[in-house]
């Protein structure tokens, strides 16, 4: 019988994609680069965007509504039972929400950030006077969360990695040891249609920021 993978491409990429923008983002702030810094932050903006969308649209186990936990799931999974989809298990369901939460934020409080570096968002001027440092504050805090949670999130992965599941290769692969999808992935073609849709709001968004004369921004 054919298998049909638990995660499906357009899944896969988004995962990787991010992991490369994260490091881009970040290497690139840590050697004074801002321009990259910034242009790595609309990349995952827009990488971001479309993971929210294909979580309804998408193959069936990229979609929240197939892992989202609950409390009770969550419970029963430390308890020691069973996942009950393919997918994420309720505790990286957990971990894989928050997480996006969490860049979402990082992308946006970018968009406003206006901190006293002389890093400024293109939409800072839209906020009242010394908000754009509060901004930038939250900022370096949220990444400092950041750090913790995705650390946290990879010595998960090697931890069941040992345990035998072969996280890393299921995401690269699609398929999981001993375990098949409970439906196939939806057509490639969305997936495209929504990748547009979202650089092409990113890109207007970015376009219709507020023109400044006196300061330069990204």
């Amino acid at each position: 019988m054919k298998r049909i993978p638990v995660w499906d491409l357009p899944t896969r990429l988004f995962h990787w994609l991010l992991v490369a923008t994260f490091l881009a983002s970040w290497i690139s702030h840590e050697l004074g680069e801002i321009e990259l810094h910034f242009y790595a932050g609309y990349a995952m903006l827009g990488l971001l965007l479309f993971r929210f969308c294909w979580g309804f649209v998408g193959s069936r186990h990229a979609r929240f509504g197939d892992f989202a936990p609950s409390p009770g799931s969550v419970i029963a999974y430390l308890r020691g039972s069973g996942s009950p989809t393919p997918g994420h298990n309720p505790l990286g369901a957990l971990s894989v929400i928050t997480i996006l939460l969490l860049l979402m934020t990082q992308t946006v409080t970018g968009l406003l950030n206006a901190d006293d570096e002389g890093n400024f968002g293109p939409y800072h001027v839209l906020l009242p006077e010394g908000w754009g440092d509060v901004i930038g504050t939250w900022h370096g805090i949220l990444f400092d969360a950041l750090l913790v949670l995705l650390l946290l999130h990879v010595l998960a992965i090697i931890y069941y990695q040992l345990k035998g599941k072969a996280l890393i290769g299921a995401m690269l692969s699609g398929f999981k040891p001993s375990v098949d999808g409970k439906s196939p992935p939806v057509s490639l073609w969305r997936a495209l249609w929504v990748l547009l849709v979202c650089s092409a709001a990113v890109s207007a968004l970015l376009y219709l920021a507020p023109e400044i004369e006196t300061e330069v921004y990204f």
